[in-house]
């Protein structure tokens, strides 16, 4: 990924790209297809429009507001469209179910105190 990133930018200062084709037909020079179905662009203009569109503050911001306004036994419903924001949701759901908090990473975690969950699973 690092090596499309620099080869976009070097491009970009030779001639700005006119068309998404452009870029496409870069990423595919870069990391051809070798009998995929998917184009190789695809996970790039995932991850541009991720970004561009602020998709992950915007989930975030979303389940916070989204347990602002649940009421005690409600429940909160969230779709997901790729695995990223599943991620972020599952372990956005696993911290408000514990009964307890933590620091440190996740191979030296140390109990810190009793909690009461904000979330029943």
């Amino acid at each position: 990924m690092r090596a499309v990133c620099a080869a976009i930018a070097h491009d970009r200062e030779e001639r700005p790209f006119q068309t998404t084709r452009q870029l496409a037909e870069l990423i595919e020079r870069l990391a051809p297809r070798h009998g995929k179905k998917t184009h190789p662009a695809t996970r790039v203009f995932q991850a541009l429009r991720i970004a561009v569109n602020d998709e992950i503050g915007s989930l975030e911001r979303g389940l916070d507001g989204g347990m602002r306004l649940l009421k005690s036994g409600g429940r909160l419903a969230v779709i997901t469209f790729h695995s990223l924001e599943d991620r972020m949701v599952k372990d956005f759901g696993r911290a408000r179910a514990r009964d307890y908090t933590f620091t440190g990473g996740w191979m030296f975690r140390s109990c810190v105190s009793r909690a009461r969950p904000s979330l029943g699973w």
